[in-house]
């Protein structure tokens, strides 16, 4: 039997939805877990950790590594600005609706406008202080 050398293209296909609800569920709770301690007044030890293990031991304002890699830290950082994903967004949306797939221009626009307003109430309702 010869493989289809466009695996790639059907691999939506592989994936069943009961996989899909499950990590969907799981993630869902995770974060739950983590709003519900942070918003009970609990400090999430992981979230400390991760925070500072990247920080010198004796002076926790100067990060670990060179000056380069605080500054390519930021560029990758800038990525998940709302400017970049909007604009990529536009960008896919106007393709697919030129290309007519005005469906799926659709999909791409209520996702992120779906993905901006989720994480606008969860940073409103969870208040945590930028570190």
């Amino acid at each position: 039997m010869r493989k289809n050398p466009n695996r790639l293209a059907e691999w939506p296909r592989d994936i069943t939805w009961p996989f899909v609800a499950q990590a969907f569920t799981a993630l869902s709770l995770l974060i739950a877990a983590f709003a519900t301690e942070k918003l009970s007044g609990g400090s999430i030890s992981l979230d400390q950790f991760l925070l500072l293990l990247f920080r010198r031991t004796g002076d926790l304002a100067q990060p670990l590594g060179p000056d380069w890699l605080r500054g390519a830290a930021r560029d990758v950082t800038a990525l998940g600005s709302y400017a970049v994903l909007i604009s990529l967004a536009a960008v896919v949306a106007a393709f697919l609706a030129l290309t007519g797939k005005h469906r799926q221009a659709a999909v791409i626009v209520d996702a992120v406008l779906g993905a901006i307003g989720t994480n606008s109430l969860l940073k409103l309702g969870i208040a945590r202080q930028r570190p």
